[in-house]
């Protein structure tokens, strides 16, 4: 699966203080944090065994969207869920990458409807050229460009919730998809267990 191998080192992003006071629970895509996959039809990555430790992909969930066509949830057998990815169809797109783009601003306002205006809002070229609308789509494909916005410290207004990310993520042969992805609290050390049991992610 394409940016597969980016998604932990994506999710270990962005730690919170912890909420402190009485607060709700948010269900990412109408995911509980002590789920299991097999309760939610996934199917293991790798072919590990189900419910063990690892990343699973699902084609579905209780309250998916419809921006999104599979999930991939990272697992760890007592502590439960550490978060869930959105993953929106690949589409080759136009130069200027404006269906990814279109995407993106959706998911965002939704992503604000739920927790707020985004903490951090980036775009930003690594080189002049990468800069260019013209070229959007080849400057993040190649990693020139990188495109997202950052919710922190959800903790502050769910008692489960640690921060999300919206990127929009490219592949050569695929093109670009966007990535949403949404961490429990104890993302990190979750993520840190996880890593324990399969390895580190593999550098691209």
């Amino acid at each position: 699966m394409p940016a597969l191998e980016a998604i932990v080192s994506l999710s270990l992003a962005f730690s919170p203080t912890p909420a402190v006071r009485s607060l709700p629970d948010y269900l990412p895509f109408g995911v509980m944090q002590q789920e299991r996959p097999s309760s939610l039809g996934c199917r293991a990555v790798g072919g590990s065994v189900m419910d063990t430790t690892g990343q699973y992909v699902c084609t579905s969930l209780p309250s998916g969207s419809s921006l999104f066509d599979e999930y991939i949830v990272a697992y760890v057998q007592q502590a439960g869920i550490c978060n869930v990815v959105g993953v929106s169809p690949y589409g080759k797109d136009d130069a200027r990458g404006s269906s990814a783009r279109s995407l993106f601003a959706r998911a965002k306002a939704e992503m604000t409807e739920k927790f707020g205006p985004p903490d951090e809002e980036v775009d930003h070229s690594h080189t002049p050229a990468a800069a260019k609308d013209g070229d959007f789509r080849s400057s993040v494909i190649a990693q020139d460009r990188q495109v997202f916005s950052q919710w922190n410290d959800l903790g502050a207004r769910f008692a489960n919730m640690q921060s999300a990310t919206l990127v929009i993520s490219g592949d050569e042969e695929l093109g670009l998809a966007i990535y949403e992805v949404v961490r429990f609290a104890g993302n990190d050390d979750c993520l840190q267990s996880l890593e324990t049991v399969t390895g580190p992610a593999p550098e691209n």
